[in-house]
């Protein structure tokens, strides 16, 4: 039975909630209405992947970063529609499809911002409108929500699978079974592992197996499964047309780095950890306790009705309810666990947005327990406790996070980027990081790490990268010194040879940095006769520069 929530409890937490919104709205705002140069240091470089795509998509009716030169499937199909579909329409100039990839960003970001209100300000419960504070005003989803990429999409389709699924759960409607079946489906297409988070719920909804009732519920929750596996079929089907491969480009690549890496936790986790506030000792010992409260809460109140749920036959929607919230924190449970362990296998591969599909499970693992439980309940006070605390590290720098670059050698692609539209050398130009490179330059920079491009993977896997360069005529490399410099980016990328290095001229540097990204450089590429090759290769695929 659900606990009186006071008044005074429930007043504080709507004011926190708006507190919050209006947080976001303004650092989202204060980041959107950056000047150019100062917005793309705010903007990860595989969004102008997703920028260029659509805009050579509409204008060329092919998905291709470097119009036509090779095809990719290397995108998530449902942000990559919408933008083509926003360009056709539109037209827009460079900077004015940037502008509206970030509004378009904010707006499917908002669905999950109001679920999480609405579930902070019915619950009434202090905890869960903190929590949301917490969450909204770090770096990390301020800076995706206008990020350009599919994030958004995930959170608010993981969002509304989960108030969907937890509200069919009470009362059983057909209507439900469309719904959960529709955005499952939507969510493969956002992004290929949506899935996992049906297949959790699935998975922890079996124990309602056990009467009639239960399996009518149960059923809901595989028709959400199915719906994403259904979206799975149309994504490897989508790539197969397109490329005549049914894997993405950017997953065979990320399998091919993965031989050089370690399987490592830690790169995922510390992502998750910037939901928190900057990660730090101290940060990672606060959610640590936090966790560890949430989960020994959700064993208490959840574990007899998940294992015992919807026993009693007939058409017991009362006595269902109270295992609503089991099942769905389960499977959120389930949901946090596989993630981990699926995105520990590349973890070089690890970027900011990939906490779109943690944020939901982690939102609901940690207030789901507390629902029910009375403000005074010890348990209940220490998590507010930690949060305050949380919350507190984070407000000091708050402000000056949204206002500091997380990638500030960004400014250096776009000018290089434009330099190449206006007074470019004759020839083609290909670039590892090419997302901004190529969208400035008008969308012909050829993608060399194979993300965006199709034809890299069996080059890199034999060490020729050099010999697609030849093959494709590619005259110039715009990138960093550390492409160059780096033994493991050389071998994951296939060029780690000492006489392709060596065919590499520097003929214009655009900055002078001596950190992090340096010395973005355009290297003319020598001609080398083409019977030298199989020598090259074989004699000095391993050398070391």
């Amino acid at each position: 039975m659900r606990s009186p929530i006071h008044k005074q409890e429930r007043f504080a937490a709507t004011a926190i909630v708006l507190v919050a919104i209006c947080w976001w709205v303004y650092g989202a705002h204060h980041i959107g209405s950056l000047p150019p140069e100062s917005r793309v240091q705010f903007l990860p470089d595989d969004a102008y992947y997703y920028l260029t795509l659509a805009r050579n998509f509409a204008n060329q009716g092919m998905w291709s970063f470097d119009s036509g030169v090779s095809l990719t499937s290397g995108f998530h199909l449902l942000h990559a529609y919408v933008l083509a579909a926003v360009y056709s329409l539109t037209h827009a100039s460079a900077e004015q499809f940037v502008s509206f990839g970030i509004f378009l960003s904010c707006l499917a970001a908002i669905p999950a911002v109001l679920l999480a209100a609405a579930l902070a300000i019915r619950s009434g419960r202090l905890l869960a409108a903190m929590l949301l504070l917490l969450i909204l005003i770090s770096r990390n989803v301020m800076l995706n929500t206008v990020s350009v990429m599919e994030w958004s999409w995930v959170v608010s389709l993981s969002a509304l699978y989960s108030l969907i699924f937890r509200r069919f759960w009470r009362i059983y409607q057909y209507r439900g079974l469309v719904a959960l079946g529709l955005i499952g489906f939507l969510g493969s297409l956002a992004r290929t592992d949506f899935g996992l988070l049906p297949a959790a719920l699935a998975l922890a909804a079996l124990p309602a197996l056990h009467s009639t009732a239960g399996t009518r519920r149960v059923k809901g929750a595989f028709v959400g499964l199915s719906g994403a596996l259904l979206g799975v079929l149309v994504v490897l089907g989508h790539n197969y047309l397109l490329t005549g491969q049914y894997l993405q480009s950017s997953a065979r690549m990320k399998s091919l780095w993965m031989s050089y890496y370690q399987l490592s936790p830690f790169p995922i986790t510390l992502n998750a950890l910037t939901l928190f506030g900057t990660p730090s000792r101290s940060t990672l010992l606060l959610v640590a306790f936090l966790a560890l409260g949430a989960i020994i809460s959700g064993m208490q109140h959840f574990f007899t009705p998940w294992l015992c749920a919807c026993q009693h036959k007939g058409d017991p929607s009362a006595s269902c309810a109270n295992t609503a919230d089991g099942v769905l924190w389960f499977g959120s449970v389930i949901v946090l666990v596989s993630y981990v362990a699926f995105y520990s296998l590349v973890p070089v591969g690890i970027q900011p947005w990939y906490t779109a599909c943690l944020i939901v499970p982690i939102f609901l693992v940690v207030v789901l327990p507390f629902i029910s439980v009375d403000f005074t309940h010890a348990g209940h006070i220490a998590v507010v406790a930690l949060l305050l605390v949380l919350i507190g590290k984070q407000i000091t720098i708050a402000d000056a996070q949204f206002s500091t670059p997380i990638w500030p050698h960004q400014t250096f692609m776009l000018q290089a980027g434009n330099y190449l539209r206006r007074h470019g050398p004759e020839g083609r130009v290909g670039s590892w990081n090419s997302g901004i490179i190529g969208y400035y330059e008008g969308g012909h920079v050829v993608n060399l790490d194979g993300l965006v491009n199709n034809d890299i993977y069996e080059y890199a896997r034999r060490n020729e990268l050099a010999r697609f360069i030849d093959k494709m005529g590619i005259d110039y490399i715009l990138d960093f010194d550390n492409m160059l410099s780096s033994e493991k980016r050389r071998k994951r990328g296939g060029y780690n040879s000492r006489i392709f290095l060596d065919r590499l001229s520097p003929i214009k540097k655009f900055d002078n940095s001596s950190y992090g990204w340096r010395g973005l450089t355009l290297y003319e590429v020598r001609k080398v006769e083409s019977g030298r090759h199989e020598q090259n290769n074989s004699r000095d695929a391993t050398a070391q520069p």
